[in-house]
């Protein structure tokens, strides 16, 4: 009711509505509601004159920082519409193309929306962007009807055309205004007849009121149902938001503690390593009572041979204990001339490692070295052989066991001439 003063230009009218609406919509918490009056009592105001512009914005600009917390377009498009028609009238340069751009931007229908062009129009030309101006401004020239609008247009071509010096062009779209105000002058004698009834239906009879009140109360009762979806809707999608970022961070909070758990894993299989590190270093380092002529005489190296030898005919579980392990290396230090000693303390092997240059020292073929070394296949030995060789950057194709026992041959000349 309204918006159809409004369009009457019975401004009183429109703007005591308005206000109803607005303190209806504060009783129902009708967000929505009060922005749409709030926006159309600043309306009201900017046409009642400069005096009544600084308001028109208050109220304006009120509306806007409510409807920003709603993603409909249709709540924001009319507040940016008046927001743009204010700023182009103030005029506020900025602003005016600032708000129009966003009137433009919005709208879903992007062809027809002449009124949106016009003010985009009048906006780049105050900002003097004369050619994004004109674009949009013949934009306006595929309407069927909007006469008024076409005129506007008109005239800021028009002006347009006489900044450039184009005489001719500014005459002709004079000539076009003129026809297109005649034009809209003849389509809007329609509405003589409306102009004075409504006047005259105000001083009907208490009991049209009435039904009007009703009218008014069945439109207010739609809009507040129609708020009231739309606000259970917002409600369901938060609420479905909320379930699915629990989900997210749940998922998060299992992968963060899975990974904590495989960290402390590692960091425990490091310290194992590092421990049995230290443990075959203070074997090998450590002075043992052995001579060289111990080793091959020691009941350890002969069932080290044992073994191999019945591994050529038969598998065997038999094996070294971790005891016997210790023995052995430290009887291979002793008959090779210190030689693990050496490469513990030039070259840091692994515990792995020491055990199979020891048994490449015993003549151990090397299909049968996997089966004393946590029967690791062969392959597996052999590319172990390949790193080893690399940490004590022995010549290249040269084989395992002879790389170690030409080092123990240069231990022996060491030796020998440091006596």
């Amino acid at each position: 009711m309204g918006y159809l003063y409004y369009v009457q230009n019975l401004n009183a009218e429109a703007d005591s509505i308005y206000h109803q609406a607005e303190l209806l919509a504060l009783q129902q918490k009708d967000t929505v509601g009060f922005c749409y009056a709030l926006t159309q009592q600043g309306m009201i105001n900017l046409e009642k004159g400069e005096a009544y512009h600084s308001k028109a914005e208050r109220q304006i600009l009120q509306a806007l920082s409510l409807g920003k917390s709603y993603s409909d377009k249709t709540v924001l498009e009319p507040i940016y519409v008046s927001l743009s028609t204010l700023y182009n009238l103030i005029p506020d340069t900025l602003k005016a193309l600032e708000y129009s751009r966003l009137s433009y931007s919005i709208r879903e229908d992007t062809i027809h929306c002449y009124r949106t062009f016009l003010m985009l129009g009048n906006a780049y030309f105050l900002n003097a962007k004369y050619d994004s101006a004109s674009v949009f401004l013949h934009k306006v020239f595929t309407a069927d009807r909007f006469y008024d609008t076409k005129a506007n247009a008109c005239m800021l071509l028009s002006e347009i055309a006489q900044l450039r010096g184009d005489k001719d062009s500014a005459f002709f779209y004079e000539k076009k205004r003129a026809v297109y105000l005649d034009s809209a002058s003849t389509y809007l004698q329609g509405y003589t007849t409306i102009d004075r009834v409504i006047p005259n239906e105000q001083n009907k009879d208490w009991s049209f009121h009435e039904h009007y009140s009703y009218i008014v109360y069945g439109i207010l009762c739609l809009l507040i149902t129609i708020g009231t979806f739309c606000i259970h809707r917002l409600w369901r999608k938060n609420k479905q938001h909320l379930a699915e970022k629990k989900e997210w961070e749940d998922k998060l909070q299992v992968g963060i503690t899975t990974l904590r758990q495989n960290a402390k894993e590692l960091a425990e299989q490091q310290q194992q390593k590092l421990q049995l590190q230290d443990e075959v270093n203070q074997l090998v380092t450590k002075k043992r009572a052995y001579n060289k002529e111990d080793y091959k005489t020691s009941p350890l190296y002969v069932k080290v041979s044992r073994i191999a030898k019945e591994l050529v005919k038969t598998d065997t579980k038999e094996n070294l204990n971790e005891e016997e392990w210790t023995q052995f290396i430290a009887l291979t230090n002793a008959g090779w001339n210190e030689i693990i000693s050496y490469l513990n303390e030039n070259y840091n092997l692994s515990a792995e490692e020491i055990q199979i240059c020891c048994l490449y020292l015993a003549k151990v073929p090397v299909k049968h070295i996997g089966h004393f070394v946590k029967g690791q296949v062969r392959s597996t030995i052999q590319s172990k052989s390949k790193d080893i060789l690399l940490k004590i950057e022995a010549p290249q194709n040269i084989l395992l066991k002879n790389a170690l026992f030409l080092l123990a041959e240069k231990l022996e000349d060491n030796k020998l001439y440091a006596l």
